[in-house]
């Protein structure tokens, strides 16, 4: 019960939620209680009961069970209450720690791992590929001559490069035919995410903008921000190439993976223009290598 209402967090009244647009008592009780509250617990926080009452009239009946809604809004009536949950916030708030705990550099490189599974996990279209980016990107940078601390970075970068993706829609990430144009807006918003969210965390920000350019071409074809030429950096036309090689050889629920040298001949048609030549040698040097030490 409590994996199907988590499931069912984002499903609304009307049925026009996701992932599966239920609608109404379709939609598992415990579901439509925890969609309130965590409303509830956002805009009082935040904006103040006036504020959460008007949201929970707004949509009571839309997003709502309108039932659950009605006590939702009789329980803003309750002063008691609201001074309780006040004080209890005070409280956690007050019990926080003073200083903060400082991770070495393998806990960073923990903490985009799990990051990396968690992204991962979001859809059966993307099983593993943060991780093999990750390595790919490792990969090309050793052959290509980088340090340890870049490899590091682009490590990192491969991990957390789809990181934007937690907020598109399962509804548009899931699906199998062509995106209609705003969800093909949406998902080539996600880069931009993820430079939103990395630039912010300092033990990130070094690899923020590689990581969130790996949809970039060097023509300017590329998306979301149509950067080119000398403005892709080596990292992030590292992070190009790993981003569609697994892309090409990973297989998918809907069709399988292509081979390693197929992959090479399709990656080879943008050499020079929209994929950098250096790198793509790297790349099927690293092919080689690996295919050898396999036999």
């Amino acid at each position: 019960a409590t994996v199907e209402a988590i499931h069912s967090l984002d499903e609304h009244w009307n049925g026009g939620g996701y992932p599966a647009g239920l609608r109404g008592d379709a939609i598992p009780l415990l579901s439509r209680i925890i969609n309130i509250a965590q409303t509830m617990e956002v805009f009082l926080a935040r904006d103040g009961a006036d504020a959460t009452r008007s949201i929970l009239e707004e949509r009571r009946g839309r997003w709502f069970d309108p039932v659950l809604a009605s006590v939702a809004l009789d329980l803003l009536d309750d002063t008691d209450l609201l001074r309780s949950l006040r004080e209890a916030d005070e409280r956690v708030l007050g019990a926080e720690p003073g200083r903060a705990r400082r991770i070495d550099e393998r806990g960073l490189d923990d903490v985009a791992a799990a990051f990396a599974e968690i992204i991962d996990a979001k859809s059966p279209f993307t099983w593993k590929h943060s991780t093999n980016v990750a390595m790919y990107a490792h990969g090309l940078g050793a052959q290509l001559g980088q340090d340890a601390a870049m490899l590091t970075r682009l490590r990192r970068a491969g991990l957390l490069h789809d990181l934007g993706k937690v907020g598109i829609s399962n509804r548009i990430l899931d699906k199998t035919g062509p995106l209609a144009p705003h969800e093909r807006q949406a998902v080539e918003a996600h880069p931009v995410y993820t430079w939103e969210i990395l630039r912010r965390v300092a033990a990130f920000a070094d690899f923020a903008r590689p990581a969130s350019l790996h949809h970039e071409k060097l023509d300017g074809s590329g998306y979301p921000w149509r950067v080119g030429g000398d403005d892709l950096d080596l990292p992030a036309r590292i992070l190009v190439v790993a981003d569609i090689y697994e892309a090409l050889t990973a297989s998918r629920p809907y069709r399988a993976g292509v081979a390693p040298e197929e992959a090479l001949r399709i990656l080879e048609r943008d050499r020079g223009t929209r994929l950098d030549a250096a790198v793509l040698d790297a790349l099927a040097a690293m092919v080689v290598n690996v295919e050898e030490r396999t036999l």
